[in-house]
C-alpha cells in the first residue's frame, strides 16, 4: 500500500498546471495539487496558496535583512499604487502585465535625473487584494542613499493608472508588516499572471555583508533546491558553506511528478485515494 501523507505544503519546483475555471473570470487558480513520488510511492497534497505565501514572506524578509545590516545611511519611501477601476478621476484602469515593472523603470529614471548621485539600494513590492472590492494593488518600498522629496503630482504621473499614497518609514520592516496581511493575499482573486511580490537589491548594498548576500540568493532558489542543499551540507556554517553550491551545483531532478490540480480539497483527496486503490 502507498504511504500517503495529506499535508498543506510541499517542497517541489514542479507543482503542475493551473486549471482555468472559466475564461474571462479572474479566478483561475487551482489551489490543491497532488504529487506522487515515483521512487517511494508516497503521495502528497500541496496547498499552492500557502506555498506561494510562504515564498513571498521569506524573500521580502531576506531583502529587509540585507538593508538592515548595511553600514551606509538608508532612507525609505513606501508607495501604495492602486487602480482607478471606476474612472473616478479619469479613464478607468485595470491590472495589466508589466504595470509594476514599467513604474519601477520610470521611478529609477526620475530619481537618477532629479537626484544625480543618489544610490538606489533596493526596491521591493508586494501585491495585494483589497478586502471588499477585490481589486489588485501594489505596496512598494524603495531604499536610497539620500532622502527623497517628491513634488505633488510626480508619482501620480509616473503611475498613471489610478491613485497613490506615499509614506516615509524608518525601516524596511514597514513592508514586511504587509506580508502578515494574509486576508489580502487571497490568490483566488489575483489577476491571471499577476505576481505576488518582487525584490531587487543593488550590488552596492552588499559591501561588507557577504552573509546577507548569500542568504538572499539562497531564498531565491526553489524550495526543493533549498531542502536538497540543506540536507547535503555538512559544514559548520550552513550559509557560508553553501556559497559555492549556490552558484555551481544543482540538485538532481525531483522524483515527484504532478498528478492533477483542483480548486477543491476533496477533489485532491479523491485523487490520492485513487492512487492508493491503484497500488492495492
Amino acid at each position: 500500500m502507498i504511504n500517503t501523507d495529506v499535508i498543506t505544503e510541499w517542497k517541489n519546483d514542479e507543482p503542475g498546471k493551473y486549471t482555468i475555471i472559466s475564461p474571462g473570470i479572474d479566478v483561475n487558480h487551482a489551489r490543491y495539487t497532488v504529487l506522487h513520488n515515483r521512487m517511494t510511492g508516497k503521495s502528497m497534497i500541496v496547498d499552492e496558496y500557502k506555498k506561494r505565501f510562504d515564498r513571498m514572506r521569506s524573500r521580502i524578509m531576506a531583502w529587509a535583512n540585507v538593508l538592515k545590516e548595511m553600514n551606509e545611511t538608508v532612507y525609505y519611501r513606501h508607495i501604495t499604487l492602486t487602480y482607478d477601476t471606476h474612472g473616478t478621476v479619469g479613464e478607468p484602469h485595470k491590472w495589466r502585465p508589466n504595470d509594476i515593472r514599467d513604474f519601477e523603470l520610470k521611478l529609477r529614471a526620475y530619481i537618477n535625473k532629479v537626484w544625480s548621485g543618489t544610490i538606489i539600494w533596493g526596491m521591493a513590492w508586494v501585491g495585494e487584494i483589497q478586502p471588499y472590492s477585490k481589486n489588485y494593488h501594489y505596496e512598494l518600498m524603495i531604499a536610497t542613499s539620500n532622502r527623497l522629496f517628491f513634488k505633488n503630482g510626480v508619482i501620480d504621473d509616473l503611475w498613471d493608472r489610478g491613485f497613490i499614497k506615499i509614506a516615509e518609514p524608518n525601516a524596511p520592516w514597514y513592508l514586511v508588516a504587509y506580508c502578515k496581511k494574509k486576508n489580502q493575499k487571497d490568490y483566488w482573486y489575483f489577476p491571471p499572471g499577476a505576481r505576488g511580490f518582487g525584490v531587487w537589491v543593488s550590488p552596492c548594498a552588499y559591501s561588507g555583508i557577504y552573509r546577507s548576500k548569500v542568504l538572499l540568493r539562497f531564498h531565491s532558489l526553489k524550495i526543493w533546491q533549498m531542502t536538497y542543499l540543506i540536507e547535503n551540507n555538512h559544514g559548520e556554517d550552513l550559509v557560508m558553506d553553501l556559497e559555492q553550491k549556490l552558484y555551481g551545483v544543482r540538485a538532481p531532478p525531483s522524483d515527484w511528478e504532478w498528478k492533477g490540480s483542483w480548486v477543491k480539497l476533496e477533489n485532491a483527496e479523491g485523487q490520492v485515494a485513487e492512487l492508493m486503490a491503484a497500488d492495492d
